[in-house]
């Protein structure tokens, strides 16, 4: 039957990544464990770290840190996972600049062997604020430059908060022992290739705002960065619901309707999903489940952006094509607002939520937008 040329195979990898989950020797005295994190903080200032093996030691960073998620990032399915623990005498090894005989220390250790000064860092807030920026960089991107977000503002924002002093700021981004800013941006990227690992590192976060109640310090800093990740990769999205909003007929533009369409399709499935995760969706999904995938909206999102730019200087810096949009563009902008009337409700306006408008009279008294209309 011709059916079955539609019916797909099931077909498994035939191979899978090796994953070590780290942990530290529940023996190993509270000083030590400090020291332990402080030099896996350490290792990101050293460029040679990329790939695979930096999304293994950025978690390994998470669960030194905080010991009860191990068990929780040990059920990965797309990697074959295994567990090393750190003893005190790795760390010895590693502090007196020797190689440490446990598996993947004495492999970390290779790879980049951290700066044995970052045990000076050695205070909760300072280590955890430290933490807290190598989160914010897995889910969302960093920005470039010696300004980018990720290395001033973010880390400026919890030093304030939580009263860090001068002399436990090193580990953080930009500082003398911390990432670099490319290293922000490469903590991204390997975290968007290996999703699996980025969505058990959310799952265990998304589980401590689920609790009631005060949590002690050294996770309320890590929980500060975590829900300025709340709608990552959805700038896009806010920038139509804000058109949608602040000029209802735009859905009348006849080049625009079918993507509004579109997107009120989404906008029901985003609906569906459960509100305490929904607004980490990004985070928690294969690519390929991405709702609001920015090149199926291209022309949509330009004409958005250039209208959110008049009112939020800071969305300047949001790159939305509008180059190559531009004759769309200068057309919607040449509509007259004023002249546009309430006509009732249609149904992609009732499904935006927003109020039915009349598509309204062009301006055509500007010769430039004359011309390129015509």
């Amino acid at each position: 039957m011709a059916a079955s040329f539609y019916t797909l195979p099931t077909i498994a990898p035939s191979r899978k990544d090796n994953f070590t989950i780290v942990t530290a020797d529940p023996s190993m005295p509270d000083d030590e464990r400090k020291a332990l994190l402080a030099w896996l903080l350490s290792r990101f200032h050293d460029q040679r770290l990329s790939g695979l093996a930096l999304v293994e030691s950025v978690t390994a960073c998470f669960t030194v840190a905080l010991p009860e998620i191990s068990s929780h990032m040990a059920q990965m399915k797309s990697f074959n996972v295994q567990a090393d623990i750190i003893k005190a005498t790795h760390l010895n090894d590693i502090l007196s600049g020797k190689a440490p005989a446990g598996a993947w220390a004495s492999q970390a250790y290779k790879d980049s062997p951290g700066n044995g000064l970052a045990v000076a860092v050695d205070s909760v807030l300072g280590l955890y604020a430290s933490v807290a920026s190598i989160l914010f960089a897995v889910g969302r991107q960093g920005g470039s430059g010696a300004d980018a977000n990720s290395v001033k503002a973010r880390p400026q924002a919890l030093i304030n908060r939580f009263s860090v002093p001068l002399d436990q700021q090193s580990l953080l981004p930009g500082r003398d022992l911390g990432p670099t800013q490319p290293m922000i941006e490469r903590i991204y990227n390997g975290f968007s290739t290996h999703t699996e690992a980025r969505m058990f590192l959310i799952q265990a976060f998304l589980a401590y705002t689920a609790g009631s109640g005060h949590v002690p310090v050294h996770i309320e800093v890590l929980l500060t960065n975590f829900r300025l990740m709340r709608g990552a990769g959805m700038t896009h999205v806010n920038a139509i619901l804000r058109l949608a909003h602040m000029h209802p007929w735009t859905v009348r533009v006849p080049e625009l309707a079918h993507y509004y369409r579109h997107f009120c399709d989404e906008l029901k499935k985003f609906g569906s999903i459960p509100a305490p995760v929904r607004e980490y969706h990004r985070l928690l999904v294969p690519q390929s489940d991405f709702l609001f995938v920015s090149s199926e909206y291209q022309p949509l999102i330009a004409v958005a952006g250039s209208y959110v730019e008049e009112v939020e200087t800071s969305f300047a810096g949001y790159v939305y094509r509008k180059e190559d949009y531009q004759s769309l563009i200068i057309k919607v902008h040449s509509y007259e607002p004023s002249t546009s009337k309430f006509v009732g409700t249609s149904n992609l306006a009732a499904d935006l939520g927003i109020p039915d408008m009349e598509l309204p009279a062009m301006r055509m008294s500007d010769p430039v937008q004359t011309a390129t209309l015509s």
